[in-house]
């Protein structure tokens, strides 16, 4: 059987991980929405026609051929199972043992309800190690919250921007939310993640400093840049 592309860890996270195509596999994205197409036989981004800020892990992907292909080459195999079942066995020939913590999805998200389903039986029969997620897809999360009572392994954040945000306040989802600088965060009473460390205890919101390389000329670029020099605490796990 040929297998999914696993990462290791890189400067924002020190822990493995599994990654699809930013954008494409996205199907709640707004504020971050951003997609990687080939255009003339170079990568492009192309950004969502409502998106706040630009997801840094679509900038990988148009700076570096291998992720993009690395992440075309995980969404081929993933959709090409036909069953729940399909995709759990791919998952479990894919990923070793003793990956733990391992974050699902440094791009990318849930793409369908069996998908997210695949996941639950996964992390379901491994009990022992420890899976977490940011996601948008609060539509598949919610139609299993009784299975995930069970699943305790399984460490889901909703990322705020998405289409069902409302699901958040609904459901009382764990979120985490993109700021602009430690002041907004200290405004909205949130600490800041910069490793992922409160990703994995999953027992509060919290929120995100932006980071990546953001459009050209935008004021996210302009905010970005102010942060670096200004020595703000953004995604890293050098910090």
């Amino acid at each position: 059987m040929e297998r999914l592309k696993i990462s290791g860890g890189n400067a924002k996270i020190e822990y493995p991980s599994l990654s699809l195509p930013s954008g494409r596999s996205c199907p709640s994205a707004l504020d971050c929405l951003a997609k990687v197409k080939i255009v003339d036989g170079k990568r492009k981004i192309f950004d969502g026609a409502v998106a706040k800020f630009r997801c840094f892990s679509a900038t990988a992907e148009a700076v570096f051929p291998s992720v993009y292909e690395q992440r075309e080459h995980n969404f081929d195999l993933l959709r090409e199972c036909k069953t729940v079942r399909d995709m759990h066995n791919l998952l479990d020939v894919s990923i070793k043992d003793s990956y733990t913590p391992f974050r699902i999805h440094v791009g990318g998200d849930f793409f369908n309800q069996n998908y997210f389903d695949a996941w639950i039986e996964y992390a379901g029969e491994n009990p022992h190690r420890i899976f977490y997620a940011y996601t948008k897809s609060l539509d598949y999360w919610v139609e299993r919250l009784d299975e995930l009572k069970d699943v305790r392994n399984l460490r889901l954040v909703a990322s705020r921007g998405g289409r069902h945000d409302d699901f958040i306040r609904e459901y009382e989802l764990i979120e985490a939310v993109v700021v602009m600088s430690e002041q907004e965060a200290r405004e909205k009473n949130l600490e800041i993640d910069t490793d992922d460390s409160l990703a994995i205890r999953n027992t509060k919101s919290f929120a995100l400093v932006i980071h990546g390389t953001q459009k050209q000329g935008s004021e996210q670029a302009r905010i970005v840049e102010q942060n670096k020099r200004n020595k703000v605490h953004s995604y890293s796990k050098n910090r």
